[in-house]
């Protein structure tokens, strides 16, 4: 007897983890796949293709604000000048039909890219559990099953630290001698970044322009990048460095931990500029 429902979501490279999981789970589970991207298909049963929307279908009319909150956080949207968002409706039709055939028990996926966005609404709404596996800041080696799109860990070791034990932890953070596993550089091999490349740029080929933005729109913000870190540099010198200034670094943007979970302040200039206000 099948004793639980696992349904994955698709996201690019990730999906090949989920794979190997997939590999390690008991006969008593029964794995589904919701696919976005065409190009990382998993190749398993029971998986779950979304077509990529014709013209109607991505004209579609729909109440926006229903889902303004996704909208506001997907990168394509506000870093990539992606236009209209009648698609967004789209997925969500077509996830909401995955969901009501499947009937997971449980969902796997990140909570990133539109379409996990839209499936954790869904989730939501149906009162099924989506867990977002991620590594943990501190300590490090660990990693949590978070719970749709929040920082809330679902379960846990149960582990007590003592107070010597989180002294020690909070000394090696200030003195920079321990950093998060996730901030680590993974190198990978040149081989494996031309297939990764390859297949982004055969979903993009092939339709999926909601997940992938243009190599053009690419490079031109890489070029600003580029210029706006030299005037960083220049500017955080100590020899331009006025007296009781404040040089504020912001964060990368795209960046699922201010654009989902800091929705509310994802505007990082905005909340300096508040902070700045708010300063005798």
């Amino acid at each position: 007897d099948i004793v639980i429902k696992i349904l994955f979501i698709e996201n690019r490279q990730k999906t090949k983890l989920y794979e190997a999981i997939s590999d390690r789970l008991t006969y008593e589970s029964e794995v589904h796949w919701l696919v976005q991207n065409h190009a990382f298909t998993p190749n398993l049963p029971r998986v779950k293709i979304i077509s990529y929307p014709s013209k109607n279908q991505r004209n579609k009319s729909f109440n926006q604000a229903s889902l303004e909150h996704i909208i506001e956080s997907d990168r394509q949207q506000q870093f990539f000048g992606k236009k209209g968002v009648g698609y967004f409706f789209y997925y969500y039709e077509e996830i909401e039909e995955i969901l009501n055939c499947v009937k997971p028990d449980i969902v796997f996926g990140e909570a990133t890219a539109f379409h996990e966005l839209l499936t954790i609404e869904l989730c939501k709404k149906k009162s099924i559990l989506y867990l977002n596996p991620s590594t943990c800041r501190y300590p490090r080696g660990r990693f949590c099953f978070y719970k749709h799109d929040t920082l809330e860990p679902y379960m846990g070791s149960n582990e007590q630290y003592s107070q010597a034990e989180l002294q020690k932890t909070i000394s090696k953070i200030n003195r920079n001698q321990v950093v998060p596993d996730y901030m680590k550089i993974k190198q990978k091999g040149i081989v494996e970044k031309i297939k990764n490349q390859g297949l982004i740029f055969w979903a993009r080929l092939t339709g999926e322009r909601y997940n992938t933005p243009g190599a053009f729109q690419k490079g031109i913000l890489e070029l600003k990048k580029k210029k706006l870190k030299k005037r960083w540099d220049t500017i955080s010198s100590k020899t331009k460095i006025k007296e009781n200034s404040v040089l504020y670094p912001l964060q990368m943007q795209p960046e699922a931990n201010i654009d989902v979970w800091g929705r509310q302040y994802r505007n990082q200039l905005e909340t300096i500029k508040l902070i700045y206000a708010a300063l005798p």
